[in-house]
């Protein structure tokens, strides 16, 4: 395994209150994106929020993951090349917008809608 899937794919259990597991709801859901919007992140923190998307969440339910990069500029270890590098492992569901200016969060994330 890649150094980064062992760090990032720890199992958490099953959190979910008891009646949620027997179902219920709608079968027939829309698909959603999910927009993960970071400034000067550490990786591997940011690898475990969209590993948790990507293994918690039924396929035909998640459209693509939006990671947007609100222009870092922290001196830790670059992560660019990193993220760009994983990023293109994981089949297309996973796609990096980088801001050339810090924008803020709503900012960020509307960027990220668009």
């Amino acid at each position: 395994k890649q150094w980064y899937q062992r760090r990032v794919r720890g199992d958490i259990g099953d959190k979910r209150h008891p009646q949620c597991k027997n179902g219920g709801w709608p079968t027939k859901l829309p698909r959603a994106s999910v927009i993960f919007c970071f400034h000067n992140e550490n990786l591997i923190v940011l690898l475990r929020s969209i590993y948790s998307v990507l293994m918690r969440t039924p396929p035909e339910l998640l459209a693509d993951i939006i990671v947007v990069d609100d222009a870092s500029t922290d001196a830790h270890p670059d992560i660019r090349e990193p993220l760009d590098e994983i990023v293109a492992l994981m089949g297309g569901k996973v796609k990096v917008l980088r801001l050339d200016e810090r924008s803020g969060l709503i900012k960020a994330r509307m960027a990220g809608a668009a």
